[in-house]
């Protein structure tokens, strides 16, 4: 019986630990598109998990575009403990490895395969254009909080040596749809 139980409880743990929750890949395919034609990374870089960390420190969320005058009230009050459990998935964010069963067209590279197109050819990007499409993507596990009702989500693309973008966007549930709300923070190359 205990042997039973333990078998349940590490079937039940091993997809939240690779980030293959139903919840997950929902709200995924309805972002990106369940039959994308989407090229992405397996795994978020400790740089973009560094970024995500250092904009969900306050405990005022604020859109990025308030700056510049839009949607200035715009904002997400965090309670303590909706901010220790956001800043700990994050954290969890560096075991999180995508599969190529995302996307029904979508192709999955690790980072061993996109170090050897580097290596192997003076222009990568073409190369890449060529072999695989044209844009990147990376992207977080999406992290839900207040009963599933508002959802963080880290994503960014990149389509050349100086181009692309990445946003930790703040979306708020309407019905079944999800809703892109505040932005905050993002980068653009």
């Amino acid at each position: 019986m205990n042997y039973l139980l333990s078998f349940l409880l590490i079937c039940l743990l091993i997809p939240n630990a690779r980030g293959q929750d139903q919840a997950s890949i929902t709200f995924l395919r309805d972002f990106l598109g369940r039959s994308s034609k989407i090229v992405y990374m397996n795994k978020v870089e400790e740089s973009e998990i560094r970024h995500m960390q250092e904009a969900v420190t306050p405990d005022t969320l604020r859109d990025v575009w308030g700056v510049y005058g839009f949607n200035p009230n715009d904002r997400l009050v965090l309670t303590q403990q909706e901010r220790s459990y956001i800043q700990n998935e994050i954290k969890l964010q560096s075991d999180v490895t995508w599969t190529s069963q995302l996307f029904e067209n979508g192709k999955v590279l690790t980072q061993a395969t996109l170090d050897s197109l580097y290596r192997g050819s003076a222009d990568s990007w073409t190369y890449f254009k060529e072999h695989y499409g044209s844009s990147l993507y990376r992207f977080s596990k999406p992290i839900f909080i207040r009963k599933n009702s508002l959802c963080l989500f880290y994503y960014s693309y990149i389509c050349g040596n100086r181009c692309g973008a990445g946003k930790l966007r703040i979306f708020r549930k309407a019905g079944a749809t999800w809703v892109p709300w505040l932005v905050a923070y993002q980068w653009e190359s």
